[in-house]
């Protein structure tokens, strides 16, 4: 068992533990009286080893990059049980650096697809603001905007402070790249929607003030009546 405390070859630590239980066995079978005290240590080191390889192996099949929720739900059950069995402290820090780094390729993914799901905006042509090709116009002829139907917003996007939020996240993200292993097409798929998010929240800024200013001067309107 002493020798077993720590082995270096994962692969070879089924072979390890089976071989430890199989002494137990033969012991017992030429009535060798195993005290319980010694019997519930056999039993805890084996535990301990199967918990380690699983864990050591998890680690090693890993590719963050493809991470799903599958996958770090898998590994982090591997550290709890770990934990649990005892198995040493280098395995449990590898494993919750790579579920920390795979929960954060992951939520960088998942944040982006929610920005390329975002419908795209047609913008209005912006106003003539040249003061030569000003007409005065009868204010009685003035047409009314059309108004136009509302826009599809996905749900998570109906409150203009949450994609402020999601943009905030991806950016936060982003800066610890090479950390959480983002490939450069991820990168440059974020920076294209990043530069359409600045425009979409500027122009939604301004709709909430026309409409604040708006909902103003009819209350003024109705007031003075």
């Amino acid at each position: 068992m002493d020798s077993l405390a720590h082995v270096n070859n994962y692969k070879t630590i089924l072979k390890s533990a089976g071989i430890l239980m199989k002494m137990m066995a033969h012991a017992q079978s030429l009535g060798v009286d195993i005290d319980d005290d010694l019997m519930d240590t056999i039993n805890k080191q084996h535990q301990r080893l199967i918990s380690e390889r699983d864990l050591r192996n998890e680690i090693a099949i890993i590719d963050v990059p493809m991470a799903s929720h599958e996958s770090v739900k898998v590994l982090n059950d591997r550290i709890k049980d770990a934990s649990e069995k005892s198995v040493e402290d280098e395995y449990l820090q590898k494993g919750q650096h790579l579920s920390s780094q795979m929960q954060g390729n992951l939520k960088a993914r998942e944040v982006l697809k929610m920005l390329q799901d975002y419908p795209i905006r047609e913008y209005p042509e912006p106003e003539e603001t040249d003061p030569k090709k000003k007409t005065k116009e009868d204010p009685k002829k003035k047409k009314k905007k059309k108004r136009e139907p509302p826009f599809p917003y996905p749900t998570w996007a109906e409150e203009l402070e949450a994609v402020e939020q999601q943009i905030k996240l991806i950016n936060s993200l982003i800066k610890n790249a090479a950390e959480l292993q983002l490939s450069p097409d991820f990168l440059a798929d974020s920076k294209e929607q990043l530069a359409r998010f600045k425009q979409e929240v500027g122009f939604r800024k301004q709709q909430e003030e026309d409409l604040r200013l708006e909902a103003e001067a009819k209350a003024l309107a109705k007031k003075k009546k």
